[in-house]
């Protein structure tokens, strides 16, 4: 898929999309990789109007975005400076990124470097499949080189021209979808002071077109594949009434009237060509002991796809001591990636507002020492197991500023149908990501 020239016009409206949405889980690592032209080569203040700056900037802080450029390297490992041997490679391997935006091939258009062309496009899928063997399975955009006007330091437009197809071959191969910044930024010629690095208001037209790249591919859901396994598991949070009929006779029923429902019924009516397989088995009253007694049978055994998990607040009623919570909680965490290493987790924060029986200033204060223990450890774990961690406590603070907390929790513990579509507008959006 070619993604084409982009207009300043949405420049506007591609920073609220990223900007206005405040965001629960942890920023997405985005890696810039790539030469001269991604470090920011000839741009005086290049740590703030690099074109990773900007698309720092333009994505929010829904992002982490790092700049992984350097001067003067090749695409091709017979290069006379190959990317793969640099140490940005190898600090952009270690960052874990979530998105990888490869922009290279200007500096493989030199005459020592191009007699090595056959080998490009076989060097360049060597490069994707080594960032997605990573552990956090990142998402490959890959770059069209921008053009050049029309020679300097031996890089040549001609040359840039024949590296164009080349990417789409790469691009066919690899199923990774392509930046088209040669179209963004043909015909600009003045934004190109030395003829090949374009300067801060090109660096802007790069941004945006990268940030366009991200926020459509972001709208497509693309962690879900055909047919795959939707595991929702906790307490009665998540299982709200489900039908416990074996054979799934009511369907009305099967997911309950928990955020599980209000996901499934999303994505089930915007991507009915899925097929999805959405099941949950929350059991109210279980603590993180409970799910591991259960974890065999009622998550190992369906092979899921994408698991989320959210316990907690039975742990807190219980009194279990947050190291033994930390114990159980590890041990299903691992057996699951054990089990499928390439896993999908999503872990909930448990939660708690001073609504219902936790009113009493007491109360709640004593409920919320313990839960933001808990919180802590599921922060931990998830960054152990490169989970994706949703902030629920810091989403229902944060709504509570405006209106009071029985709104949201009824009892300070349980959401009322509100307070479920919140949860499942969290779900989605972490896993647009």
């Amino acid at each position: 898929m070619t993604l084409l020239k982009f207009s300043l016009r949405h420049t506007v409206a591609i920073f609220c999309f990223f900007t206005l949405i405040t965001s629960y889980a942890e920023p997405i690592r985005v890696a810039c990789v790539g030469d001269s032209i991604t470090f920011g080569y000839g741009i005086k203040d290049r740590k703030q109007m690099s074109y990773p700056a900007q698309l720092g900037k333009l994505l929010g802080s829904k992002y982490d975005v790092r700049n992984f450029g350097v001067n003067g390297h090749t695409l091709l490992s017979k290069g006379n400076a190959p990317y793969i041997k640099s140490k940005a490679y190898k600090e952009a391997l270690a960052f874990g990124p979530q998105i990888v935006i490869i922009k290279l091939g200007t500096n493989d258009s030199k005459p020592m470097n191009w007699p090595h062309k056959n080998e490009f496009v076989t060097d360049y899928l060597a490069l994707i499949q080594s960032f997605q063997k990573l552990k956090s399975q990142p998402q490959v955009f890959i770059c069209k080189p921008v053009p050049v006007f029309p020679e300097r330091w031996g890089i040549t437009d001609t040359v840039v021209q024949e590296i164009l197809p080349l990417i789409e071959q790469v691009s066919q191969k690899s199923g990774c979808t392509i930046i088209d910044l040669y179209s963004a930024l043909s015909n600009k010629a003045e934004l190109f002071p030395d003829k090949v690095h374009p300067n801060e208001a090109g660096a802007t037209i790069m941004a945006e077109t990268i940030a366009k790249a991200i926020s459509e591919s972001s709208t497509n859901h693309s962690i879900l594949q055909k047919k795959a396994q939707l595991l929702f598991i906790g307490d009665s949070i998540t299982d709200m009434n489900r039908s416990r009929r074996p054979d799934g006779w009511d369907k009305n029923h099967l997911l309950g009237h928990s955020y599980v429902f209000n996901i499934a019924g999303k994505l089930n009516y915007e991507q009915p060509e899925l097929n999805l397989k959405i099941s949950n088995l929350g059991i109210s009253g279980n603590t993180v002991s409970d799910l591991r007694k259960r974890w065999q049978k009622d998550a190992l055994d369906l092979k899921p796809d994408i698991l989320t998990i959210l316990i907690g607040v039975n742990d807190l009623n219980k009194n279990t001591p947050p190291a033994q919570y930390e114990v159980d909680y590890r041990h299903i965490l691992k057996q699951s990636r054990q089990a499928n290493p390439k896993i999908k987790i999503v872990l909930f924060d448990p939660f708690v507002l001073a609504a219902g029986g936790l009113k009493d200033p007491k109360k709640h204060q004593a409920a919320r020492l313990k839960i933001d223990q808990f919180r802590l450890i599921v922060a931990k774990l998830a960054k152990e197991f490169d989970a994706i961690h949703i902030k629920t406590q810091d989403a229902f603070d944060a709504k509570v500023k405006l209106t009071p907390a029985e709104y949201w929790l009824w009892d300070g513990i349980h959401p009322l149908p509100q307070g479920h579509e919140l949860m499942a507008r969290l779900w989605l959006e972490a896993i647009n990501k």
